[in-house]
């Protein structure tokens, strides 16, 4: 029996190139398992979330987290294409997004309410450690 991760993934290799990896998401961000029917033999009772950025999945208990970091992701962006830059702000000599930067630029209106990290160039985490 396949991983829910497993089924993504071998579903991704037979999917059409146009289709995004978001049509697998319910609007809560959970996981359609309708679409890994094939590839899973049994339909698992638990919600799996999955992030529309970088597509890592979380357990119900870090469903807020996943939420965050999605909008922590979506301030960047808006923030790149409005300052039409390729660079994130960072503090100085460090991978630590710089969120005073985000509020300055009117992205968002306040920081998040924890340390975020630039990891993989483009995508945001809360872990030091990924970085």
């Amino acid at each position: 029996m396949l991983s829910i991760d497993q089924a993504i993934s071998e579903w991704g290799k037979n999917k059409h190139e146009s289709v995004d990896y978001t049509v697998l998401l319910h609007s809560d961000q959970s996981i359609n398992y309708s679409f890994l029917k094939p590839y899973l033999k049994i339909i698992p009772n638990n919600k799996v979330y999955m992030s529309k950025h970088t597509f890592k999945l979380y357990e119900e208990n870090e469903k807020e987290r996943m939420l965050l970091l999605d909008a922590a992701q979506d301030a960047v962006f808006l923030y790149l294409i409005k300052m039409d830059t390729s660079t994130i702000p960072v503090y100085h000599g460090t991978k630590r997004l710089n969120q005073q930067t985000l509020v300055n630029a009117k992205v968002i209106p306040e920081p998040f309410p924890v340390e975020l990290f630039v990891e993989d160039t483009v995508f945001i985490t809360d872990s030091e450690q990924a970085v």
